[in-house]
């Protein structure tokens, strides 16, 4: 029994152009009927058409399945690329639902960002550890690059920052320091090196502000006042460097970008 491909289009769900782009691949070989030039298609062609959609069902691309016609593939063959393809989907699914925490990681930030600007409170510090790009100078090129690499392979769970140690506060201009943050959660689950010259930050209580500027390199004591008069106010002793993380980034047209930062520090009561 023949089919013209409108026929063989309907009944098989498949568009007319597609069923003329497989002709052309050489994955569906109609009849030609010589008279008028139809393609009349039979109940083989329905097998044919049906097996390859299966294998496009598992996404194996045209030229692969084309290969195996043309130069056959036996079952075992068949198993071990079944096989393998699981074993990339898998690493695949990984990816993406590392993907998938990275993204819901940011979403999280901006969330707080919002909740938290202009605000200022006590905290829980957790451990975390910076690589301080003003401690690599003289690393040499074999231990920088993969450092540097490792760490940046993790963000956004890595974040960037800028520092500035207590008794420089008040100094004009402040001796800011840029750099890299990760919670030890972090480390662990991405394996950071954390040997010097990373700094061990200690957890524990501390006071955070939110605050918004367009310039990270330039903040003033002014800007840093609302957290540092708290501290003051509650008789806080500032234990460690003063760090401001860039938790999240606005772009604006024709204006420079905002840069959100969470002003953390660790205190103790005097």
């Amino acid at each position: 029994m023949f089919f013209k491909i409108g026929e063989f289009s309907r009944l098989t769900g498949i568009s007319v152009d597609t069923l003329r782009y497989y002709e052309r691949c050489g994955l569906l070989t109609p009849r030609v009927d010589e008279a008028n030039g139809y393609r009349l298609y039979t109940e083989q062609d329905f097998l044919a058409l049906f097996h390859l959609r299966q294998l496009r069902g598992l996404e194996l691309p045209l030229a692969e399945i084309k290969e195996y016609r043309a130069e056959g593939c036996s079952l075992e063959e068949q198993l071990e690329g079944l096989t393998d393809r699981c074993a990339r989907i898998d690493e695949e699914l990984h990816r993406l639902q590392l993907l998938r925490q990275r993204c819901a990681a940011a979403a999280r930030m901006i969330r707080k960002v919002k909740e938290n600007l202009g605000k200022v409170a006590e905290v829980n510090c957790t451990a975390a550890y910076h690589l301080l790009f003003c401690t690599l100078e003289h690393l040499p090129p074999e231990r920088l690059a993969p450092l540097v690499e490792k760490w940046v392979s993790a963000m956004p769970f890595v974040g960037y920052f800028v520092s500035l140690a207590p008794e420089e506060l008040g100094s004009a201009p402040q001796a800011l320091k840029f750099g890299l943050s990760a919670d030890l959660r972090y480390v662990g689950e991405f394996g950071l090196p954390i040997v010097p010259p990373v700094k061990a930050m200690k957890g524990g209580a501390g006071v955070q502000y939110t605050l918004a500027v367009e310039d990270v390199f330039s903040l003033t004591e002014r800007e840093m006042k609302p957290a540092l008069d708290y501290a003051a106010r509650n008789h806080f002793v500032i234990l460690d460097d003063v760090c401001f993380a860039v938790d999240a980034v606005e772009m604006r047209k024709n204006a420079p970008p905002l840069y959100y930062l969470n002003m953390r520090f660790p205190v103790k009561y005097l």
